[in-house]
């Protein structure tokens, strides 16, 4: 699984944002909030809705289980019990508050819903190279704008023919901070994410 890195800096937040290529990525990535830039696709010059997959929600709840990337971002059922202490509506403004697409997603209207979410490819290295998710069953606000024109590059590069992905924006729903910003389509189906890979890098070796 190979991935493209690059700063990105978001000027009305001022955080640091990583630029990552989508397709299966083995990065062990600790930033905060990341953008995943699309998969590879057909560029075409006017974007045109697709059907695509479609999250199982009731009242606003996600009912199963949801991926994209081949299953590296995983959305689960909330927990039972859990109430977040973040509004939807608060969850959607720190979205907005970090300036991100805000171009390409002007006038749309989210799709916003809880779940649980694990990012099978960030995290940090444990003694052995193994990789220690950092994001694992994390109760989200999903924000999800559909069918938005992107550059295959990511970041809706100006210049660049354009590709129509999700825009989606996971904000924790209890501390009402920005995890991630991922540009990407769902998978057709909930696929598992592949088995955790150890690092090339090996303690003493």
């Amino acid at each position: 699984m190979n991935a493209n890195r690059m700063p990105l800096l978001v000027g009305a937040v001022g955080v640091a944002v990583g630029l990552t290529a989508c397709g299966q990525s083995s990065t062990h990535d600790s930033s905060l909030v990341t953008s995943h830039a699309p998969h590879a696709a057909v560029a075409v010059t006017a974007a045109t809705p697709a059907a695509e997959a479609q999250p199982a929600l009731s009242g606003g709840l996600l009912t199963h289980r949801f991926t994209y990337d081949h299953g590296m971002l995983d959305f689960q059922p909330p927990a039972g019990g859990m109430r977040p202490t973040v509004s939807r509506d608060d969850a959607v403004a720190a979205f907005m508050a970090t300036g991100l697409y805000s171009g390409p997603i002007s006038g749309a209207k989210p799709q916003v819903f809880l779940a649980a979410y694990t990012n099978h490819g960030a995290g940090t290295d444990d003694a052995h190279g193994h990789l220690v998710l950092s994001t694992s069953n994390r109760p989200v606000w999903v924000v999800r704008y559909v069918n938005i024109p992107d550059s295959p590059g990511g970041s809706s590069q100006d210049g660049a023919a354009t590709v129509l992905h999700d825009i989606i924006a996971l904000v924790d729903a209890r501390s009402g901070q920005v995890l991630e910003v991922d540009s990407d389509l769902p998978d057709a189906h909930a696929m598992d994410a592949p088995a955790p890979v150890a690092s090339p890098y090996k303690p003493g070796h």
